[in-house]
């Protein structure tokens, strides 16, 4: 007699994000409660100083149709070279309204928007990710990053820095292939 052999997907972190088909490709979304009132959560996801502690090194002028381009100082590796390093990434504020909203352009034609509300002595963040079906291949890719830059978030409301590892983003990005069958 054979046995047919069951391979169970890798269940995802508690942190993960959730993704959804919608009209022109997919968004993904995160939703977080941080135990900081929501200006000093704004400090941390909409500034030039809170964003380069777990994100990327931002050059932006905070408004409205400003500009938002990034620089993403993540170790060289053979796949990360210092030349991605060193590539500046431009990117438009679309929504500036501290400390409730902050949406941007991402990737080009991607859009990214933050949403900062009041939760008792915290703030409840959600997040969400316009993917665009042209780059439906690559939504694992930014699960598994938004993940891991998101548990830089609490470090940096305290004005801490996090590194990048690429060893975990390679991990979750695996677990997001399993979840998707990518």
């Amino acid at each position: 007699m054979t046995h047919a052999t069951l391979t169970v997907p890798t269940p995802l972190p508690p942190d993960a994000g959730s993704w959804r088909e919608v009209e022109g490709g997919y968004e993904l979304r995160f939703e977080r409660r941080l135990r900081h009132a929501p200006d000093k959560v704004w400090r941390a996801i909409a500034t030039p100083e809170g964003i380069a502690c777990w994100f990327a090194k931002p050059d932006m002028e905070m408004k409205a149709g400003g500009r938002y381009d990034l620089r993403f100082d993540h170790p060289c590796t053979d796949t990360w070279t210092e030349e991605d390093q060193a590539r500046v990434r431009p990117n438009s504020i679309l929504v500036y309204d501290p400390p409730r909203v902050f949406e941007h352009t991402f990737d080009g034609d991607h859009v990214v928007r933050w949403e900062l509300n009041a939760d008792g002595d915290g703030t409840w963040l959600v997040m969400t990710h316009h993917v665009p079906s042209k780059d439906v291949g690559s939504m694992t890719s930014y699960l598994g990053g938004w993940t891991q830059h998101l548990r830089g978030l609490e470090a940096a409301i305290l004005g801490q820095a996090t590194s990048w590892n690429w060893d975990d983003w390679r991990a979750l990005k695996a677990t997001y292939d399993e979840q998707l069958k990518v």
